[in-house]
Order: C-alpha cells, then sequence, then structure tokens
C-alpha cells in the first residue's frame, strides 16, 4: 500500500507546537511594523495601523 500523507493534516494532527517564535518586526504588504514592546522609550513609533476613512464629510486617519 502506497499512500501519500498530506503535510498539512499531519502536523494538524500533531496538535500544537510547544515553541513560538516572535518577532519584534514584520512586514505585510511591503509596509514595515514594530510590535509595541519594542517601540516603547523610542522617538518614533511603528506599531499602530491607521485606516484611511470618511468622518462629517472630510478625510481622517484612524487608528486601529
Amino acid at each position: 500500500m502506497n499512500e501519500t500523507i498530506d503535510p498539512n493534516l499531519k502536523a494538524l494532527a500533531c496538535g500544537p507546537n510547544s515553541k513560538a517564535t516572535s518577532w519584534n518586526m514584520y512586514f505585510v504588504n511591503g509596509y514595515k511594523f514594530h510590535t509595541n514592546t519594542w517601540t516603547h522609550g523610542k522617538k518614533t513609533t511603528n506599531s499602530c495601523l491607521y485606516v484611511k476613512g470618511v468622518t462629517d464629510g472630510r478625510q481622517d486617519d484612524f487608528s486601529v
């Protein structure tokens, strides 16, 4: 019997990994973000996400 096991199914069956990897910085769609912990005490921050929106007929940025 020659069966192929889907690697995703095998990983799911093994359960969660006990070791977690974390980073202080990550990239999403060409934008760089830092964690709040990394930016604490720095002069500039880059840990929030801002979304453009419209309120009362004018454009505004919203922090998420």
